[in-house]
């Protein structure tokens, strides 16, 4: 979860001027400014150090989902990971089969080919 805070509201509703702020998130004032003007992000771990402090008014942070977080439903997620299951062992099944069946095709070629050899023997031998 994020949290976005705007200073000016925290600092008017809390009575704190610039530098209170930079003491309270350990910020320097240079960064509090670019913060203000949109040019860098306020640390999360700073917000959190000053909600975590509790005794200033927060009522201003706001929490923004972050765009890759999912939330989804339990039974939803009980039956997704029953299907991964599923493909999973039949991804299994499909790659032992696969397997086999390059084992007889060898197997049928190595046959052919000695066939072939005891027949071409049979004639040189009959020739």
């Amino acid at each position: 979860m994020k949290y976005i805070i705007d200073i000016e509201e925290f600092c008017r509703k809390n009575n704190l001027k610039q530098k209170d702020l930079c003491e309270i998130t350990g910020l320097d004032k240079s960064f509090i400014s670019s913060i203000k003007n949109g040019r860098s992000k306020f640390p999360q771990d700073r917000i959190q150090k000053i909600i975590d402090a509790g005794k200033y008014d927060v009522s201003m942070i706001r929490t923004e989902k972050d765009p890759t977080e999912v939330t989804i439903n339990k039974e939803v997620l009980d039956i997704l990971t029953r299907q991964v299951d599923t493909l999973q062992s039949q991804q299994e099944t499909i790659r032992s089969q696969q397997m086999l069946l390059e084992r007889l095709i060898n197997e049928k070629l190595s046959q052919d080919a000695r066939q072939e050899g005891a027949a071409e023997c049979a004639d040189a031998a009959g020739a």
